[in-house]
C-alpha cells in the first residue's frame, strides 16, 4: 500500500494535493522545513514565529512560546542571547563566586580550545 500511495502522490504537485484534500474537508498540512515553518502565516499569526530585535537592532526570527495557559498572563518575549552571553550570570545564580567562574574560563570550560574563552 505504501508504494501505491507514493506513486499516487507523485502524480500531482504538493500544492494541488493540499487544495484537493482541503476541498474534501480534511485537515491537511504540508511537511515544512524549519525556515518554511517560521515563515508560515498561520504560525506567525499564532505567535509561534516572532521577529525580535537583538543588540544591534536587527530582527532575528525565533520560535514563540509553544504553550499558552488561559489563567496566566503571557510573559513578554525577549530575544535569545548569543551563545555564552549569560554563562556568568547563570553560574553566579547557582552559587559560584567570581574566582570559581574565572577558573572555569581559564580552564577552557567555555571554549573548544583549552585556555581560550569565548
Amino acid at each position: 500500500m505504501e508504494r501505491e500511495l507514493i506513486a499516487l502522490f507523485r502524480t500531482r504537485p504538493r500544492d494541488e494535493w493540499l487544495n484537493l484534500l482541503r476541498d474534501a474537508g480534511t485537515q491537511v498540512m504540508p511537511v515544512l522545513s524549519a525556515a518554511q515553518a517560521l515563515d508560515d502565516p498561520h504560525n506567525r499569526a499564532r505567535g509561534m514565529a516572532l521577529d525580535l530585535p537583538v543588540d544591534d537592532g536587527a530582527p532575528v526570527r525565533q520560535i514563540g512560546t509553544p504553550f499558552h495557559l488561559s489563567d496566566s498572563a503571557p510573559v513578554a518575549h525577549r530575544p535569545a542571547g548569543l551563545p555564552g552571553a549569560e554563562s556568568d550570570d547563570i553560574l553566579r545564580e547557582i552559587g559560584l563566586d567570581q574566582a570559581a567562574i574565572q577558573a572555569l574560563h581559564d580552564g577552557g570550560a567555555f571554549s573548544d580550545v583549552k585556555g581560550r574563552s569565548q
